[in-house]
């Protein structure tokens, strides 16, 4: 979107892509193309791309670790099951950011100082199992389940470090966790006889 144009307009040569993902620093940013579900690197104008990963890996939601230098994702397994994957971002193979844990893993993201990841877990490897929202400690390898997060996906962490956004509900409402007070809060919508899903929470910088 241009805004000094207020219009839409074709970006990175209008290719199929999916995904976008900007450094914090804004000079560089990721892509997953569709459908071929390649993970790239690329300046901000699409120049001297970088392929990160190959078929079959199909990473989605990509996210920059805060201080550049590696990403963070999800993607299924060979056998169908989701996990978080985390790699350089200057290239390098992609490792599991959780291998012992037979549980599925999805939509991990930082936390704004790069020293925890929050995730959405499912149990037992099974999507339609219970499932909940956890934080990962990366120094202590800790993991902390927040409370009355059963039923959660798609947390998204604040930029200044207090919340954790989440999807919740059969129509997809969106709550909010408050780190200071451990307690949720919903976000309400109006939707004006419109029904809608909420898909892919993101925060804004401010």
């Amino acid at each position: 979107y241009e805004e000094n144009l207020h219009e839409l307009a074709p970006y990175l040569g209008g290719i199929s892509a999916e995904f976008l993902a900007f450094s914090r620093d804004a000079q560089h940013v990721l892509y997953v193309t569709f459908p071929e579900g390649i993970l790239w690197r690329a300046n901000r104008d699409g120049s001297s791309p970088i392929q990160l990963t190959s078929p079959p890996l199909y990473p989605m939601v990509p996210h920059w670790s805060p201080d550049g230098t590696q990403i963070l994702f999800f993607a299924s397994d060979t056998e169908g099951h989701s996990k978080a994957y985390v790699m350089p971002s200057l290239g390098g193979p992609p490792r599991s950011l959780l291998p012992d844990q037979k549980d599925q893993q999805s939509d991990p993201d930082w936390s704004p100082d790069g020293s925890r990841i929050v995730f959405a877990n499912a149990q037992g490897g099974n999507q339609a199992s219970r499932h909940d929202i956890r934080v990962l400690d990366l120094m202590s390898h800790k993991i902390v389940v927040l409370p009355e997060s059963e039923f959660m996906r798609s947390p998204r962490w604040s930029p200044d470090g207090r919340f954790i956004a989440a999807l919740f509900g059969e129509h997809d409402g969106l709550k909010v966790f408050d780190l200071h007070t451990n307690r949720w809060s919903v976000l309400q919508m109006q939707q004006e006889r419109i029904q809608f899903n909420a898909e892919f929470p993101t925060w804004s910088r401010d």
